[in-house]
């Protein structure tokens, strides 16, 4: 199946397009995943050249938000090609003759998903030669992130001594986090 939609982003319509995060958005109800790339999740946090945590999640997110309101009288529209497993649309999307999907690797605010689409590999070295976004300084790749990996100076900052943590998901997993490396590493247990 192929789809294309399309919605201008003026004022008019500013209800019609909502930016979940960084890799996804909604228009006009319709929720749609970046196809081929992966983006900061919003509570993600990166470490600057300063090795200072900041809100990368954030400001992919937020860098989403700004390029749709600075190309404000332009056109978004998106072409699907099938659902992702949560029901979101797989998609491309344009705002004027900006690739939003390219864009966002290219200045550093979402990764290449290469284990989805090799598309974006170029734009992703565009942005590592220019150290744009999150290339700037250290990160956990977002697929990494969402197995609860995270970098070890998150948890330095917060003055935490111990190795080892226990938790109990929301959906009532017990595990552990173990410090490996640079990274907590998530351990389940029974």
């Amino acid at each position: 199946m192929f789809l294309i939609l399309t919605f201008f982003s003026s004022q008019a319509f500013t209800a019609d397009i909502r930016v979940i995060d960084a890799d996804s958005i909604e228009l006009g109800g319709v929720k749609i995943h970046l196809f081929g790339i992966d983006a900061p999740k919003i509570t993600q946090e990166c470490e600057d050249t300063n090795g200072k945590m900041y809100a990368c999640g954030k400001h992919s997110t937020g860098s989403l938000k700004d390029l749709i309101e600075a190309m404000s009288k332009n056109t978004i529209a998106c072409n699907y090609d099938g659902k992702d497993t949560f029901g979101r649309f797989l998609g491309e999307c344009s705002i004027g003759n900006i690739n939003i999907n390219e864009w966002l690797v290219e200045n550093g605010w979402a990764l290449a998903y290469l284990k989805y689409s090799k598309k974006y590999i170029k734009n992703e070295n565009i942005a590592k030669r220019n150290r744009a976004g999150i290339w700037v300084g250290k990160f956990v790749e977002p697929w990494s992130w969402r197995r609860v990996e995270r970098l070890y100076s998150q948890y330095e900052q917060a003055d935490i001594d111990c190795l080892i943590k226990g938790n109990i998901s929301s959906g009532g997993e017990k595990f552990i986090m173990l410090k490996v490396d640079k990274i907590m590493a998530k351990q389940k247990f029974h």
